[in-house]
Formats: structure tokens, sequence, C-alpha cells
């Protein structure tokens, strides 16, 4: 092994390696690499498919809430106006 590294041959302790110093691209640039998902593993593991079920049945409930408590005070006040114009 000592052979190896004063002479800088290879061995089968000693490997060699390639260091290229070549810019391809600016230091400030960003790439997102996209990577292939597991095998077994659906899109909807990252989270980004769809919002869920539960959150727009909710949305809905809450919406329906709304038009009804409206519409309750808009015929609490419809009364009132009608009276005033006479």
């Amino acid at each position: 092994m000592q052979l190896g590294l004063t002479y800088g041959l290879l061995t089968e302790f000693t490997s060699f390696i390639a260091v290229d110093e070549t810019v391809v691209e600016r230091a400030d640039a960003t790439q997102t690499q996209p990577l292939p998902l597991p095998q077994g593993v659906t899109p909807f593991a990252l989270g980004r498919a769809a919002p869920e079920p539960e959150l727009l049945w909710l949305l809905l409930l809450l919406l329906v809430l709304y038009g009804w408590t409206q519409r309750e005070r808009l015929s609490l006040l419809l009364p009132k106006v009608c009276h005033a114009r006479d």
C-alpha cells in the first residue's frame, strides 16, 4: 500500500478520483432536480395533490350557515324597511 501512495499507483487499498473544476452554471442559480418516487409510493404522499375532502365539506357547511344567517337577518330587516316607507 505504501508503494501505491508514494508513487501514485492503483492498489487494492487506493483509488483514483477525478476532479473537474469547470463551472457549468452561475453560483447563485438554483436548479430543481426531480427525483423518481420509490416503488409503491403514490404522488399523494408528497402532499401537493389536492385539499382534503373534509376541508371542502367544512367550507360548504360554513357557506350554507352563512347564507342561512344572512337570510334570517334580511327577513328581520325587511319588515322594518317596508313599514318605514308607509
